[in-house]
């Protein structure tokens, strides 16, 4: 069958508009992709913006105001500001220091402490302050003894946990104005059962809490 003349002019007007719609179609799903596309790009520099601008918050507030944060078993899990007083800190203070030793080079070595800003290499330490200037101090294999008072959970280890032998310090006398035991009250603690005494010079500085767990 042969299509009139007419009937072939309606046959291409209806096939022009068929395309047209589909090119209409076509650009309307491209303009909303591209919408969609707009919007996922600025959500996710506003992410970055606010991720950035958090991590530079944290930096400043590190940086003035001395923030430090302990993850290690030492003293309790938070966040602390170091005071950096030049004065004695008094017993019973946690301080951060640098452990600078015949026991630095073993620290190092066996992995009990990681590197870190310290002149030997190592992270500063946190402990408690167990004894100061004019308390009698004895260490011994039963632990630390302060004026005459046993510690609890002070004995040394005489192996560490990769069968290492372990030297606990041998001490036993009056500590000075500028000399320091440090310890934490449990067994497998790294302190002055081990290495003595901590002098001033070695403190960075008093830790204080902000936010413990």
């Amino acid at each position: 069958m042969q299509l009139n003349h007419s009937q072939i002019v309606i046959k291409n007007q209806i096939d022009i508009s068929f395309f047209h719609k589909k090119d209409a179609l076509t650009e309307s799903v491209m303009n909303k992709a591209v919408k969609i596309l707009t919007a996922f790009l600025l959500v996710l520099f506003m992410k970055i913006l606010y991720c950035s601008s958090f991590i530079f918050f944290i930096a400043v507030c590190v940086y003035h105001f001395d923030i430090q944060i302990n993850t290690t078993s030492s003293i309790p899990i938070g966040i602390y500001t170091l005071d950096r007083s030049k004065d004695n800190p008094d017993k019973s203070r946690t301080i951060l220091f640098c452990l600078d030793n015949e026991y630095s080079e073993i620290a190092k070595t066996r992995g009990y402490l990681p590197v870190g800003k310290c002149k030997s290499g190592l992270s500063p330490i946190g402990k408690h302050i167990v004894a100061a200037a004019d308390d009698f101090v004895e260490i011994t294999k039963e632990g630390i003894y302060v004026n005459g008072y046993l510690l609890p959970d002070t004995k040394p280890m005489t192996y560490d946990s990769n069968s290492l032998e372990l030297k606990h310090s041998k001490l036993k006398r009056r500590l000075n104005k500028n000399e320091f035991l440090v310890a934490s009250l449990k067994k497998d603690s790294f302190d002055s059962r081990y290495y003595g005494i901590v002098k001033r010079e070695e403190i960075l500085g008093v830790l204080k809490e902000l936010v413990v767990i």
